[in-house]
């Protein structure tokens, strides 16, 4: 047989072919003798297939079992395309998860500067009571009580010959001195008081008169008269000089110098000026405002920047301006009263008590 008929024909072509003739014989049979071309092509392809049957058998390869799946979830997620819309569009790609964590740090310190700072308000109201507590027994200590009148008493008792640490109990008569009866006389007379005076005008054109003398001597605060025209006017006030390292010194302000005595007019040691010249009429020194004011402090009040009257800048008047509005600095400018009139005193009236 030529070999271009090995060629062309397939050996699954020719199985086919047997199988379908087999069923036939009579078809065969015919074949055969109809065509000698035929009937060698029958003959090939029965050698074929006896050679094929007589060959061992091959094992047909298996179909490809489906095997597990490779690709995982995250895999497809990989390979997978997400498509944006509008709102996908609009949302950014930035997570801000830790600003929380910031916001949450700043929020913590906070609380706890918040908890040093009540601690430290807490420390510094104890602070302040312990301060005020302290003040308030300093100002119990320095302040007037009748019963601190034993220190003044020193001079008075050794003058009456009084022994303070005796007791109450009734001495023998054998033990006491006896006092010659003129000794006795003068020492039993009135003993003359050393408490400072001050005059201040009974006028209501004035700044500063018995209704709120007190305020401005002793509490160093100006408070108008005119705020306390419902009060009960006083004969004379009784204030209280402080100071740190010594007891309070007291002073008598009076509006009516027509009542003072010789001995008292020697006490006088401050006098507030109007500026008129009749608030002198009846006084002392023939009322001679010159010959006052040599003897005795002068010092005129008056609102910063009203006109000064023209007899205080005569006059040897120390002028005290106080603003209308500004309280805070009305200690300062009362304590320039207070140093004035001090350096008058220990110049010129030490023996009396301040």
């Amino acid at each position: 047989m030529p070999r271009r008929v090995h060629n062309f024909i397939d050996v699954r072509c020719a199985r086919k072919v047997v199988a379908f003739c087999a069923d036939g014989c009579v078809f065969f049979h015919a074949i055969y003798r109809i065509s000698p071309l035929l009937r060698v092509l029958v003959v090939y392809l029965l050698e074929i297939i006896t050679v094929q049957n007589n060959m061992p058998k091959r094992p047909l390869p298996e179909e490809p079992t489906p095997s597990k799946p490779v690709c995982s979830l995250r895999h497809l997620e990989s390979h997978e395309r997400v498509y944006d819309d509008q709102n996908s569009m609009l949302m950014g790609n930035i997570d801000f998860h830790f600003v929380t964590g910031i916001m949450r740090d700043i929020k913590d310190r906070a609380k706890q500067k918040s908890r040093r700072s009540g601690k430290d308000k807490e420390l510094e109201r104890q602070k302040q009571k312990k301060k005020e507590e302290a003040e308030a027994k300093e100002k119990a200590l320095t302040s007037y009580s009748r019963y601190d009148q034993e220190m003044y008493e020193d001079d008075d008792a050794m003058e009456f010959n009084i022994n303070q640490s005796l007791s109450f109990e009734a001495s023998a008569n054998g033990t006491l001195e006896s006092i010659p009866l003129e000794v006795q006389s003068t020492r039993l007379g009135r003993v003359k008081s050393r408490t400072p005076i001050i005059i201040v005008p009974a006028s209501t054109a004035s700044l500063i008169t018995l209704l709120n003398a007190r305020d401005i001597l002793q509490d160093m605060n100006f408070i108008k008269h005119e705020d306390k025209k419902g009060e009960k006017r006083p004969t004379e006030v009784l204030v209280l000089r402080s100071k740190e390292d010594k007891p309070s010194a007291r002073f008598r302000v009076i509006d009516n110098p027509m009542k003072l005595s010789g001995d008292d007019w020697d006490r006088v040691v401050a006098v507030f000026a109007q500026g008129a010249a009749w608030q002198f009429k009846g006084w002392r020194w023939n009322g001679n405002p010159t010959d006052i004011f040599s003897n005795v402090a002068a010092f005129h009040l008056k609102y910063e920047g009203d006109r000064t009257d023209a007899n205080i800048e005569m006059w040897n008047v120390t002028v005290i301006s106080i603003p209308k509005t500004k309280r805070h600095l009305d200690k300062a400018n009362f304590g320039k009263f207070w140093q004035i009139l001090e350096r008058h005193m220990q110049k010129n009236k030490p023996h009396l008590r301040f």
